[in-house]
């Protein structure tokens, strides 16, 4: 613990704090059996979940936990060794290996490489260096990470890496590192993610995703059967409760035995499933899902289309939904629009999308 620190454990500052008014938990899975982490990001120590996401893209897990708060972020850091926040922990145990992404105080634009796995710390140190940038060892024990508490060591392999990354060196990777909004990125930002991500791939080249069987077109239903029900409860746990983290009493609340259950098949495999509720007069999207291994097909535009049209089938042309804020896009291919200030739910980004009424072109399908 630091002379900072208010809180011994998240039980503390959970009691104390509001997630969604002064810290958000954001969480994207991966197949990679890395987790990139950015445990005290947002106003704690500012640029690091931008670094965090970036390095991570699409390859690997990602998590952090960002305080939000005006000021006074400081209040929300909790020493490496005792970041206990459930997700993260659950999150961390799915991994091989963890590597975590901090900033720190002092002269220069050094960064410090610790953690107990000493060939993968190696090969960012280098690979850092060969990109022009002071990376080294501390022997400062709150830079050396070997304490197997210590959240980058929490994967099953025992064995992380943590970077401890200068403010003077954040500072010439954004052109304002106070601003929250409109933060835009330098090249030595860019620098520092393609010298990181090059040593990973090195260290673990990227295997091909599996191939999902053909099995033919999909076949849609609402779920009736105890039996439905199951497979597009298993898809929603999959993909919700698995790959992002969600707890299960977010993902499965009270509204179940009210909802239409949305089941989608192909040659027999649950592939997608979603809910429907009907709230004062709007039909809501809620909970959809495909699994990984069939996305890519238009699944997703699919299940969608036949939401709206059991919507519709059942008088509700006008629909809703909360989108997670990276899926806006989607949406809007099917007439919805963003309206209001960002939110979270279960610790993840959304906008409210409505979507009025079906085009004259839907309206004659029904």
């Amino acid at each position: 613990m630091t002379e900072e620190d208010r809180y011994l454990s998240f039980a503390e500052l959970y009691r104390q704090e509001r997630e969604g008014t002064d810290f958000v938990i954001l969480t994207k899975a991966a197949t990679a059996s890395l987790l990139i982490m950015a445990p005290h990001g947002g106003g704690i120590e500012p640029g690091t979940v931008d670094l965090a996401h970036a390095i991570a893209g699409d390859d690997y897990a990602f998590y952090a936990f960002k305080g939000i708060k005006t000021s006074g972020n400081a209040v929300l850091h909790i020493t490496s060794n005792r970041f206990d926040e459930p997700r993260a922990l659950r999150m961390a145990r799915r991994a091989e290996w963890v590597l975590t992404i901090h900033g720190c105080r002092g002269p220069g634009v050094p960064i410090f490489v610790g953690g107990r796995d000493g060939t993968r710390r190696l090969a960012i140190r280098r690979a850092l260096q060969d990109a022009g940038f002071d990376a080294r060892e501390s022997e400062r024990p709150g830079f050396r990470g070997n304490n197997p508490n210590n959240i980058c060591n929490r994967g099953y392999s025992g064995r992380g890496v943590q970077l401890e990354i200068s403010a003077g060196l954040r500072r010439q990777m954004f052109d304002h590192l106070r601003r929250r909004t409109g933060r835009c990125k330098t090249e030595v930002f860019y620098d520092f993610v393609n010298a990181v991500r090059r040593a990973l791939e090195a260290l673990a080249p990227r295997p091909a995703a599996p191939m999902a069987p053909s099995g033919g077109e999909p076949l849609w239903r609402t779920a009736a059967s105890p039996d439905d029900l199951l497979k597009a409860f298993a898809i929603r746990a999959i993909v919700f409760m698995e790959e992002q983290s969600v707890a299960f009493s977010d993902e499965f609340d009270g509204a179940e035995e009210e909802a239409v259950h949305i089941l989608g098949e192909i040659g027999g495999e649950p592939v997608a499933a979603g809910r429907l509720r009907f709230l004062d007069g709007w039909g809501k999207l809620e909970r959809i899902a495909v699994r990984r291994r069939y996305r890519g097909r238009g699944l997703s535009h699919r299940l969608i289309d036949f939401m709206l049209g059991e919507a519709a089938r059942r008088g509700y042309r006008r629909c809703r939904l909360h989108a997670q804020v990276h899926l806006i896009d989607l949406y809007r291919r099917h007439g919805f629009t963003p309206s209001g200030d960002t939110f979270y739910e279960a610790g993840i980004a959304h906008r409210l999308m409505t979507r009025e009424k079906a085009s004259p072109d839907e309206a004659a399908r029904i």
